[in-house]
């Protein structure tokens, strides 16, 4: 058997959108293609995700890779502000 933490426990699609910030079209979506940790099946009509594999999964999600420059220079920002 896996080890899995102590405390790993089910979630609903509600807390899952909560805790990864994405909605359910995008959740469904990737589990489809294999790029979101799939659903247990619970009930006959029911379904849930193990907190623990959400938590791998967040952990293996590449950085956005933007660089800061000199220190005190924002360039989220600086970019935000050239284009309005």
């Amino acid at each position: 058997m896996p080890d899995r933490p102590l405390t790993d426990r089910f979630l609903a699609l509600a807390e899952v959108k909560q805790k990864v910030g994405l909605g359910h079209s995008n959740i469904y979506r990737m589990m489809a293609d294999g790029r979101f940790p799939a659903a247990r099946r619970v009930g006959e009509k029911a379904v849930r995700w193990l907190e623990s594999e959400l938590d791998a999964w967040m952990q293996a999600c590449p950085k956005a890779g933007i660089e800061v420059g000199i220190e005190g220079e924002d360039p989220i920002s600086d970019h935000i502000k050239s284009t309005h």
